[in-house]
This record gives C-alpha cells, sequence and structure tokens, in this order.
C-alpha cells in the first residue's frame, strides 16, 4: 500500500469512485469507525457470539484474544 495516499483515496480506491461518491454525501463530516472483525458486522452479533463463546466454556481472557477487547469489557458484555 502506498503510504503517500491519504485513507479517503485508498476508500476511493477499494470500493470505487461512483460508490466513494455516496459515502461521502451520506456520511461527509462524520467520524466513522470502522470493525477491524469484519464478521461482526454490528455490535449485537459480535455480543451473542462472546455471550455464546462464554457459554460454551471459553474463558473471559480467551475471549478477548479472540475478539479484540478487553477482559474488562468482554466479562460486562457477558453480564449484560
Amino acid at each position: 500500500m502506498n503510504m503517500n495516499l491519504t485513507r479517503n483515496e485508498i476508500l476511493r480506491d477499494i470500493v470505487g469512485p461512483d460508490l466513494f461518491r455516496i459515502i461521502v454525501e451520506t456520511f461527509g463530516g462524520q467520524q466513522l469507525r470502522i470493525s477491524s472483525r469484519a464478521e461482526y458486522f454490528n455490535t449485537l452479533d459480535r455480543n451473542r457470539h462472546i455471550k455464546k463463546m462464554f457459554y460454551d466454556g471459553k474463558s473471559y481472557e480467551e475471549i478477548a484474544k479472540e475478539v479484540e477487547l478487553s477482559v474488562d469489557r468482554v466479562r460486562k458484555i457477558v453480564n449484560q
């Protein structure tokens, strides 16, 4: 990846100019957080997966490492 490109330029190159224009028109000026884990499309799905792993016997530490969250955050999700 060319480090001289901005994040916007990289995104434009990935999605193409037409879709990039739609993204800018829809979200322009807003800050977006994109998950580092593509399999967790939304927080609800991620939290369900975390709870399932816990009830299947994984430790808080194992889950935290797998989903890239803190152990404290995993505990809070499990206890919700």
